[in-house]
């Protein structure tokens, strides 16, 4: 009895995997359960992944005391990152001599009281996490959409107080970075910084998110294995049992 049961799940195992295999495939109706294991299995269509990569921005190359970001990373001037700011965004050189310390010299990003925020869009989407290094005179967060322009479902927030003001010596105005990283789940396309924040090193992962957890179907085939090796232990420990008897 204990083989036939074991033999039932092998063939419910088997079974399962062609299966999975033939999602694709539409068989005639009526066709039989044999005809169908007979057909030849075509190996499974994936589609290919982009392993994706991890995109720092330093701001370098940008020149001048103070200049527009703009679409310096998105075609003009910069590597094609597809990574666009809006234009209250300025690019700073540490030879204006108001910040120091800053984690990649000499350029960083600010909107310098132009406005409240910082905008940073990326056309082909980044996913994972965001991280820089930031500078802070008053309290400050970001946003994290799935649109542009600071558009669309919001994925995530972070923020903070400020970190520099009445801390740096009365020649520089911004003297601590302080490292953040803020995860998010899905696919975002802008990301929104609000407070008077200078930014250095933004980093952002592009491509295909890591992979994740099994699917369903999977957890499903994994679960039937499982079980036919507990079957089928039992079954040896049974026989080995009434062996020695």
């Amino acid at each position: 009895m204990m083989k036939k049961q074991i033999l039932l799940l092998a063939l419910l195992l088997s079974t399962s995997v062609i299966l999975a295999q033939k999602h694709t495939h539409f068989f005639p109706e009526g066709a039989s359960l044999k005809n169908i294991l007979r057909t030849p299995v075509a190996a499974p269509h994936h589609t290919p992944k982009n392993p994706g990569s991890t995109v720092l921005l330093d701001f370098e190359g940008i020149t001048g005391w103070y200049a527009t970001v703009g679409d310096y990373y998105n075609g003009a001037g910069g590597t094609n990152y597809g990574v666009s700011f809006n234009a209250q965004t300025l690019a700073l050189s540490d030879a204006i001599g108001i910040f120091t310390n800053e984690p990649s010299p000499t350029t960083i990003i600010s909107d310098f009281f132009l406005s409240d925020h910082i905008i940073m869009n990326v056309a082909g989407g980044f996913n994972t996490s965001l991280s820089f290094y930031h500078a802070a005179w008053t309290a400050w967060t970001v946003n994290i959409y799935d649109g542009p322009d600071g558009t669309g479902n919001l994925l995530a927030t972070y923020g903070g107080n400020q970190n520099n003001f009445g801390i740096c010596s009365d020649t520089f105005l911004t003297c601590v970075w302080a490292p953040v990283t803020v995860p998010f789940a899905g696919i975002a396309r802008s990301a929104k910084f609000s407070g008077d924040n200078a930014l250095d090193n933004i980093s952002i992962h592009t491509g295909d998110a890591p992979a994740g957890v099994p699917t369903l179907g999977q957890w499903g085939l994994i679960l039937l294995g499982g079980i036919l090796v507990m079957v089928g232990s039992v079954y040896l420990m049974r026989r080995n049992h009434a062996t020695n008897c």
